[in-house]
């Protein structure tokens, strides 16, 4: 990655957070995927209220489990 504030800002917000478990969509709202979006949105210049409004979006779609024959 060429940007230097893009990279600093991802290597950041990974280093506080490598450490936590991240849970399967189905399994709700997260503090992980909450941060992870806020440091996308600011190296990215996007609004973390439009990132936040499709995580929830994923969180809310119906999961889909088959068995297996």
């Amino acid at each position: 990655m060429k940007d230097k504030r893009v990279r600093e800002i991802m290597t950041d917000c990974w280093r506080r957070n490598a450490h936590i478990k991240v849970p399967q969509f189905r399994d709700g709202e997260c503090e992980v995927r909450r941060l992870w979006d806020e440091a996308v949105a600011d190296a990215m210049g996007w609004d973390p209220d439009e990132l936040a409004e499709l995580r929830q979006l994923l969180h809310r779609e119906p999961h889909v489990r088959g068995a297996w024959l």
